[in-house]
């Protein structure tokens, strides 16, 4: 909104001119102002392939961040503080932090497929069924139920061994006497299965964007070269 006071018309409002949208002081309406034309150089940023500013060291400035709007910015490009395309410095160490990425993936997904990785994170119970509560360390800081990861093998002991205990997500439900039904078990361990489908599903899908990456990486260094030896 238009409400800044105008010290060059001595009114509230601006006086915008009709043709020109232009105040007497100078002052743009809103969606008319001419844009600014860069002042600083630009050159290809070699991750990103986009045109952004230079330092005086000719290499790039900050970009690629975001602003989430908790007063900070979060992440920014890979090719910052590196010399423009067609330079593959930045891009190698992008290669590899992405082939680590990827190997680091790999491990996951065998870890799932062999049962030696997925769990969840719920309460964590005494041996009288009571949830375990932390106290908050100040007036400011809310207390909290302490959280511990349970495996598939977990789940199932706590079936055979009717071990008073309820998951925080409501995935393990008691009878009226406390047992836990044989239906129940069969739900909670097909849950458990559909549940660390779904974070291998997930794991593969990036795994896939990531190699997808690489590939794409592989032929900008290749591109790179033949220019540089044109």
């Amino acid at each position: 909104m238009n409400t800044r006071y105008c010290r060059a018309t001595g009114k509230v409002f601006h006086q915008f001119d009709k043709e020109t949208h232009q105040c007497k002081c100078g002052r743009w309406e809103r969606g008319f102002a001419p844009k600014k034309e860069h002042t600083k150089p630009r050159a290809e940023c070699q991750v990103c392939a986009r045109q952004q500013a230079l330092d005086v060291s000719g290499n790039m400035v900050h970009h690629g961040y975001q602003r989430p709007g908790f007063g900070y910015i979060v992440g920014d490009c890979f090719g910052v503080a590196h010399k423009p395309y067609p330079a593959t410095d930045a891009l190698i160490l992008w290669q590899s932090a992405l082939e680590n990425a990827i190997e680091s993936m790999t491990v996951q997904i065998a870890a799932i497929d062999n049962g030696t990785r997925g769990t969840i994170t719920a309460n964590e119970y005494d041996v009288d069924g009571n949830s375990i509560w932390i106290s908050g360390s100040s007036r400011s800081m809310r207390g909290h139920s302490k959280k511990r990861e349970y495996t598939r093998e977990q789940v199932i002991e706590m079936f055979e061994k009717k071990i008073p205990r309820t998951f925080y997500s409501s995935v393990l439900v008691q009878d009226a006497q406390g047992n836990y039904s044989v239906d129940t078990k069969a739900s909670a361990l097909k849950w458990w299965d559909e549940h660390v489908q779904r974070i291998k599903n997930r794991i593969e899908g990036e795994r896939k964007a990531y190699r997808d990456q690489v590939k794409w990486v592989k032929e900008r260094i290749a591109k790179a070269q033949e220019l540089t030896n044109a």
